[in-house]
């Protein structure tokens, strides 16, 4: 959640909003993404309390459809949300710690798996390593914990 974006948009991978608004009616236009914010550390993340270090305009408004249900979050809205995003984001650095000393180099000839205790909520973490390409999987089985896949 962002200034310029509205409250009910969930990512270009969905076909509806959060409200539930088609957004191929819009054509190439998203009207719920109004501006893409840039931070001074590059990339469009914003930490929170962040100001961004530039505002693009990301549509041209003027050759696109408007949506009726453009909602614009407030001040508090973004910060609660760009709060609640670090958390999940440490606790995913957490528990990938975990799997980063679980893991094997060079990968492994089969594939691994193993249940650890997570370092988060200390229930059951489920470990995967590919023997394909190296890469680890992780998910915990207390909803909204922590699930990652390389």
């Amino acid at each position: 959640m962002d200034h310029g974006r509205c409250i009910h948009f969930n990512g270009i991978q969905n076909d509806l909003c959060k409200r539930g608004v088609a957004y191929k009616q819009f054509g190439a236009n998203r009207p719920c993404v109004r501006f893409l914010h840039k931070s001074a550390r590059g990339g469009t993340y914003l930490r929170p309390g962040e100001i961004p270090a530039s505002s693009v305009p990301l549509f041209d408004e003027a050759t696109g459809k408007a949506c009726p249900f453009f909602e614009e979050p407030t001040a508090a809205q973004v910060q609660d949300d760009r709060k609640e995003v670090e958390m999940a984001l440490r606790k995913v650095e957490v528990a990938i710690n975990v799997a980063n000393k679980w893991r094997v180099n060079p990968k492994p000839d089969n594939n691994r798996y193993e249940i650890v205790e997570c370092p988060v909520c200390k229930g059951k973490l489920s470990l995967a390593q590919s023997s394909y390409n190296g890469h680890c999987r992780g998910r915990c089985e207390t909803d909204g914990c922590v699930e990652w896949m390389e």
